[in-house]
């Protein structure tokens, strides 16, 4: 019995030890990732920021979207079978890399195909190549994660990010220049990509070795083509306005949009917490119970949407001051944005923090894939409208528009998910 026990406490120190390694990076890393912003945005021109910040919408994109969901695939069979793990990594290695450069080649011939000049394109090559490498980086990572090692990445990933701030800093002593900041970025991303390559060797042996079997890349690319598109979607959607506005509108429009995008992307990072910590309890609710797990959302929606409610408020009273204060009068036109975006965070932290940990511990991937996809869409086709009327306040008023529709669809599949349990539970009794 006592055997048993320990067993079982072991586990679960593990487990939370392992969750607690993997916020303690994430939490790290996005504030160093918001100064990072922050320093980009005093230095840079509000042009300068709104190319970097455009030019960074598309690479991420090519980047999730030559991922191929291969990450996703490498965690699972990584664990369910460590010793294909370094057939898995070479081959994810070739994957990403050959998508990669094919999806990047097809989008630089659209800027020539702009007659964008040859600079510009350079530009948006080395910002492609830093998304492409950390993309690589993250193959190792995610190596160690399947094997249930999240030290390694606990340390990693916010060491790197002091160190693009270090030579950040250094590289602004001599230059300001867009294209030398950006070649410095990638080489520290390089420098992380060597590190994450040796610390794997070291556990595991050369993950290189070997010769590329085109037949078991096309079988991985295959089995992880479901867990690609969901993945590509919400990244769309995330930088979709900034593309939009980049392509109709001008880098100017970007990079007052930008910064009013990266507060509430660094607001949304509470509801994110949330979101992780509550799925795997309402999980187990469903699992043990389902009735109680409906009533359990039921309650905690209108907790949620108060709590949204009063740091919508607060965030959209304080944040044009932080800003005013950080940047003083350069980039007082996002301050408008800002507090339209705030409306638009009240409804995602209702969404992000409570409605989709429901859908997915309630196993309505299919219904969540739908609403998500439907919003990308209303999201586009409103910027269609809206952005060339209304410029970067246009595209605020769309991001409002979809995340009011994310929200009320989530709110009428759970209310409808609550009346037929009850009606469910009337006929049973």
């Amino acid at each position: 019995m006592l055997k048993k026990f320990l067993k079982s406490w072991s586990h679960r120190k593990r487990l939370v030890m392992g969750v607690s390694n993997v916020m303690i990076a994430k939490i790290l890393s996005s504030i160093f990732s918001v100064i990072i912003f922050v320093f980009l945005a005093r230095i840079f021109s509000v042009e300068s920021l709104g190319l970097f910040s455009f030019f960074t919408s598309i690479a991420v994109i090519v980047t999730v979207a030559s991922n191929w969901g291969v990450n996703e695939y490498i965690l699972r069979e990584g664990a369910a079978s460590p010793g294909k793990l370094k057939e898995l990594v070479l081959h994810s290695v070739f994957i990403k890399g050959s998508l990669g450069l094919a999806f990047g080649l097809l989008t630089s011939g659209y800027f020539f195909f702009k007659e964008t000049a040859l600079f510009t394109v350079l530009i948006f090559w080395l910002i492609l190549l830093f998304t492409l490498i950390d993309s690589q980086t993250i193959t190792f990572i995610v190596a160690f994660r399947s094997q249930g090692n999240t030290r390694f990445e606990a340390w990693f990933f916010p060491s790197r990010n002091a160190c693009r701030l270090i030579t950040l800093l250094i590289i602004s002593v001599w230059s300001i220049d867009i294209f030398e900041i950006v070649s410095g970025m990638v080489l520290v991303n390089l420098a992380g990509l060597l590190v994450a390559r040796h610390s794997f060797k070291q556990f595991w042996g050369e993950p290189h070795r070997g010769k590329i079997n085109l037949q078991s890349a096309y079988e991985i690319v295959k089995s992880a083509t479901p867990f690609v598109l969901l993945a590509v979607i919400g990244m769309t959607y995330a930088r979709a306005d900034q593309i939009m506005l980049g392509i109709m509108k001008g880098s100017r429009e970007v990079g007052i949009y930008a910064l009013a995008w990266q507060a509430y992307e660094t607001a949304a990072f509470l509801p994110t917490s949330i979101y992780v910590v509550l799925l795997p309890k309402l999980t187990k609710i469903f699992n043990e119970d389902a009735f109680r797990w409906a009533e359990t959302g039921a309650k905690a929606f209108w907790l949620a949407f108060l709590l949204a409610c009063v740091i919508g408020i607060v965030f959209s009273i304080a944040l044009p001051h932080v800003i005013r204060f950080l940047f003083g009068s350069k980039y007082l036109s996002s301050e408008p944005l800002i507090r339209v975006l705030m409306v638009a965070y009240i409804f995602n932290f209702v969404w992000v923090a409570l409605l989709i940990s429901l859908l997915i511990s309630g196993g309505n991937t299919r219904i969540l894939n739908v609403i998500v996809i439907s919003s990308l869409t209303l999201n586009i086709i409103a910027n269609l409208y809206a952005i060339p009327r209304y410029g970067p306040l246009g595209a605020a008023y769309s991001t409002v528009l979809s995340e009011v529709f994310t929200f009320v669809a989530g709110t009428w599949w759970l209310l409808r998910k609550i009346a037929a349990m009850k009606l469910a539970l009337a006929k049973t009794t």
